[in-house]
């Protein structure tokens, strides 16, 4: 469990219109030292900053990097600042940009894998209904046996049943195969975003870091210039 030495109060504000990445750019930049609390749809993130730099992170029961990953991927939410708000806990020892980075890769690893998944969820579909055809049509065996009817009569009958069931079959599959895909690309999509969202936010801050080195080039040659 965290520690803290301030109260919890602080400004408060939404995570939609501006980035939760880029607010963490803009925290690392000020070298903001205190406690963020994250929240999105009922779950409850927590980072640590100590002079810029997040040192530690908790959300449910995952702490340190992972959480950071987890917290920076929720679409919305608000967050809180808790300025001067300490933890003992040092579970995090890389910069921003580097945490950053590192979720970035990681969302392109679940693109990768939500691909898979959905195929995965398919297949696993086409058989659990083509298991319940089968059994049907053998349900349906066994009760023109009890009744005596002749293996060649069952068998004609059959016929005309096992067409009706893969009517219902292709049907049942073809539904599920649209609804995955429109899942699929739903968190496609929202994982693109995100993406871009990085991207750009690394790209700014790639940009302000080579400002302040121009800035602090060009003074120091004007300070030269003075000698």
């Amino acid at each position: 469990m965290s520690q803290s030495t301030s109260p919890r109060t602080g400004f408060q504000g939404a995570i939609g219109s501006l980035p939760l990445v880029d607010l963490l750019q803009v925290w690392a930049v000020n070298g903001f030292s205190g406690l963020v609390v994250v929240t999105s749809q009922g779950r409850t993130g927590h980072l640590y900053f100590v002079e810029g730099a997040i040192v530690h992170a908790e959300v449910d029961e995952v702490v340190g990097e992972q959480a950071v990953h987890a917290i920076v991927a929720w679409p919305a939410g608000a967050f809180e600042l808790h300025p001067n708000t300490v933890t003992l806990h040092r579970t995090i020892q890389k910069s921003v940009s580097h945490l950053l980075l590192e979720a970035h890769r990681e969302i392109d690893e679940q693109r990768r894998d939500l691909v898979a998944n959905m195929d995965a969820k398919v297949e696993a579909r086409e058989m659990e209904l083509r298991q319940g055809m089968e059994a049907a049509l053998e349900q349906e065996r066994q009760r023109l046996r009890r009744q005596g009817v002749s293996e060649d009569d069952i068998n004609r009958r059959l016929v005309a049943l096992e067409a009706q069931k893969n009517s219902e079959f292709q049907a049942q599959l073809s539904a599920f195969r649209r609804q995955a895909e429109e899942e699929r690309l739903a968190a496609e999509n929202n994982l693109k975003t995100m993406q871009q969202e990085f991207q750009a936010s690394l790209a700014r801050a790639n940009e302000d870091r080579q400002q302040v080195l121009n800035d602090s080039r060009r003074r120091e040659e004007e300070l030269r210039g003075q000698l």
